[in-house]
């Protein structure tokens, strides 16, 4: 049989129930708290020790700021039946990449090895990557990246002088003179070098100026040969002597007024003039006519006229002494 409570004693025990249902909603209430706590601290600690994650695996993954080998490794899992995950018509595939801070390892979403360099906002024109752009990927390919510098710098570089003679036939053999002093000239080089990833391994010029002309020593050398009227026969400059001489050999007037003519207009009757060029004596004859009408020294006058006579009797003056001929006839 029930006993009925007293309303003092049934509104004690209403507020104690109260109370305890109060308690549980707390304590339900702080354990979720605690257990996202604690969840969310994992999470954070499992994503936290790798690399920084790619665009696609914020989108996909919903990563947010670090991604690791292990989380990597779990998406890779997540689809080992399958090559490659196909979204949109477009693939994401884990690759490699290598560059001179080592591999890391990319979520990439595309195709080529092209699609791996824009995701990763490289600059073509700035690196050597291997395999070629147009290459397929797959997972773990290794995509190589090596960094390309081109550095410039300008060098100057001295030019010497070149010495240079110049024969000179109004100076005696022996003798010099130095006409023009030699001046070093200065040349300006461009060398462009050329860096893969931080090590040189081509230099070569691009550009050569002169910035002063170099300019050459030159000195005149003598070439006039000295004469040692002692030991010549035959050499002297008196016309009266050799007038007297061509009187004897020549058979005709004609003869003696060649020779005397020409003797005057090529030597002024000196058989030792000599131009320092190639023709000499009296007649001036060049050596190897002389010798080859068998004359023996070209200094001697008397060898000379005869000499000549000959090539006059022969037809062969106008020839020889085409100029003073002339002046004769």
């Amino acid at each position: 049989m029930s006993i009925p409570l007293h309303n003092r004693s049934y509104s004690r025990l209403l507020r104690a129930s109260n109370r305890r249902r109060r308690s549980k909603r707390i304590f339900s209430f702080t354990a979720y708290v605690l257990t996202f706590l604690v969840l969310s601290s994992l999470f954070h600690s499992f994503i936290s020790t790798g690399r920084s994650v790619s665009a696609y695996e914020q989108a996909v993954l919903g990563a947010s700021e670090l991604s690791s080998e292990r989380f990597s490794h779990t998406f890779s899992s997540k689809f080992e039946d399958d090559d490659r995950l196909v979204i949109d018509g477009e693939n994401i595939v884990m690759v490699k990449v290598e560059n001179v801070d080592g591999v890391t390892t990319e979520l990439i979403y595309g195709a080529t090895v092209g699609d791996v360099v824009k995701t990763l906002g490289i600059n073509v024109d700035d690196y050597i990557i291997t395999p070629d752009l147009d290459t397929k990927i797959s997972d773990n390919l290794l995509v190589k990246l090596v960094k390309v510098e081109k550095t410039f710098e300008t060098v100057t570089e001295i030019v010497p002088f070149r010495s240079e003679q110049v024969n000179d036939s109004s100076m005696y053999v022996g003798t010099s003179l130095v006409t023009q002093e030699g001046q070093n000239g200065v040349k300006e080089i461009t060398i462009l070098r050329t860096f893969h990833d931080g090590q040189m391994v081509e230099e070569k010029v691009t550009d050569q100026k002169m910035v002063t002309p170099v300019v050459n020593k030159i000195t005149k050398v003598g070439t006039r040969e000295r004469i040692d009227f002692s030991t010549v026969p035959g050499l002297n400059n008196s016309c009266v002597q050799w007038d007297s001489y061509i009187d004897q050999i020549t058979g005709s007037d004609a003869e003696r007024y060649w020779l005397k003519s020409v003797m005057r207009c090529e030597s002024g009757c000196y058989a030792g003039a000599n131009n320092g060029g190639l023709y000499k004596g009296l007649m001036q004859f060049s050596e190897r006519t002389f010798a080859g009408y068998g004359g023996t020294n070209i200094w001697d006058g008397y060898q000379q006229l005869r000499i000549s006579l000959t090539i006059y009797r022969s037809g062969g003056a106008a020839h020889h002494w085409p100029a003073c001929t002339r002046l004769v006839n």
